[in-house]
């Protein structure tokens, strides 16, 4: 005999089961509240894109896993220079909307001012501004959009099956006088002999089947899909994203120690096999401006940096080559690129001008377009990209200590004062498709 679970007890398990899931959402969202080592959220092996939409009312991160398994995704939100850690669990191509408590991040309401909040995965950055905002703070719902709805009575399965009644109601009724068969003694359904007008035709030629004819499979169509995109800034030193986007400005080699690359920009490249066929011999090819310079990628063993980096002589146009082999139908191949500044021939530290165009295209259209080729004879390209600052401000209380570093003018020595924004809207992201 099989015991059913009853609904009262049914609806209290389901709702144990909600309430436990809600708060291990709540104890990651503050897991790394303050902590300022928590610069990168812990690897793993799903990909995942990003979205911040903050308004003065409601905000929320939306997360989207593009692989086709399970994982978890540990993401980085950084507001007003505090770290916290969301670890998002996540089934294959869930995507999961994330209510932000304005309240817990810290945030003080009234908002007088515009404010910068970054949040960061192993595989993009995204930053939004809010403010100014008027009143209270708003009142965040706290459960992600993906939690499972717990029954109610109203929702319980209505299909219940129904036991029969005692009394069958299609009982024929017993025989009568009236409807009592009368016994024959002649059969009536004797069978007939088959005639000569009955006998089976055998089959002729006329009316033999014919198997079918077997159709020739069209082979597998080969397709590339080729994205770039470009995000940050970031401190080279300890990978800080930079979430007010402020930058320094002209800085003195000389008086600090000839380092190139004190901030970085992202440049990750993706090749996708979208056909049916394996991509063999797939190459990509990337150019740099002057200002610009590839210092570092994560995968030095197939990739070619020319000219070779030298503080003593910047200013030139790097080239950079990635032999990324085969990909596999259903498989993308991704390479990611650190890109900061040259030193000019006046020993000062790129950009040295305000209101400059940084990266890609600081001298001609030519550069920082990327191109990709396979064999068969597929190819697809992204143009440039532009990568723009705005007006002077101070380096005192960015996010990236610039007034830490050393001004020199004459025999005064003081802290360097010279930074922008950058004021291109980030990340930039370029897709190109062959055929």
């Amino acid at each position: 005999m099989h015991h059913k679970i009853k609904p009262t007890l049914l609806l209290l398990l389901t709702g144990f089961i909600a309430l436990f899931a809600l708060s291990f959402w709540q104890v990651n969202f503050a897991s790394a509240n303050g902590d300022p080592d928590a610069t990168r959220p812990a690897g793993n092996q799903i990909i995942t894109r990003l979205s911040l939409d903050l308004s003065c009312e409601s905000g929320s991160l939306t997360v989207v896993n593009l692989s086709d398994e399970p994982g978890e995704e540990a993401i980085r939100l950084i507001v007003l220079g505090e770290y916290f850690i969301i670890t998002v669990p996540m089934e294959a191509n869930e995507t999961v909307v994330i209510p932000l408590d304005y309240v817990a991040l810290g945030i003080p309401f009234p908002l007088t001012e515009v404010i910068r909040i970054g949040a960061q995965s192993n595989d993009m950055k995204v930053t939004d501004e809010l403010g100014p905002c008027d009143g209270p703070p708003p009142t965040p719902t706290s459960t992600p959009t993906n939690t499972p709805i717990v029954p109610t009575a109203t929702n319980t399965p209505t299909n219940t099956p129904v036991p029969p009644t005692s009394t069958p109601t299609n009982t024929p009724p017993p025989p009568t006088p009236t409807n009592t068969p009368e016994p024959s003694t002649t059969p009536t359904n004797t069978p007939v002999p088959p005639t000569a007008t009955n006998t089976p035709v055998p089959p002729t030629a006329t009316n033999t089947p014919i198997p079918p004819t077997p159709t020739a499979t069209a082979p597998a169509e080969p397709c590339l899909k080729l994205t770039k995109t470009l995000d940050g800034p970031f401190r080279t030193s300890d990978d800080l994203f930079l979430s007010d986007g402020i930058i320094p400005v002209a800085v003195q080699g000389e008086n600090n120690g000839d380092e190139e690359n004190l901030f970085y920009f992202l440049v990750t490249i993706e090749v996708e096999n979208c056909g049916g066929t394996e991509l063999t011999n797939v190459i990509v090819e990337d150019t740099f401006s002057n200002e610009a310079q590839p210092f570092e990628t994560d995968d030095p063993g197939n990739v070619v940096i020319l000219p070779v980096s030298d503080p003593f002589d910047g200013m030139v146009k790097e080239s950079l080559t990635w032999d990324a082999g085969s990909v596999a139908v259903g498989d993308t191949a991704t390479l990611n690129i650190l890109v900061g500044t040259e030193f000019n021939s006046a020993g000062l530290l790129e950009p040295t001008s305000f209101g400059q165009s940084v990266f890609y295209n600081g001298q001609d259209d030519g550069t920082g377009s990327a191109s990709v080729t396979a064999d068969g004879g597929l190819s697809a390209e992204v143009g440039a990209m532009e990568l723009a600052i705005g007006n002077e401000v101070t380096c005192v209380g960015s996010e990236g200590e610039w007034d830490s570093l050393i001004f020199v003018s004459g025999p005064n020595v003081d802290n360097h004062d010279k930074c922008a924004e950058v004021v291109t809207g980030l990340p930039i992201l370029f897709t190109a498709t062959a055929p």
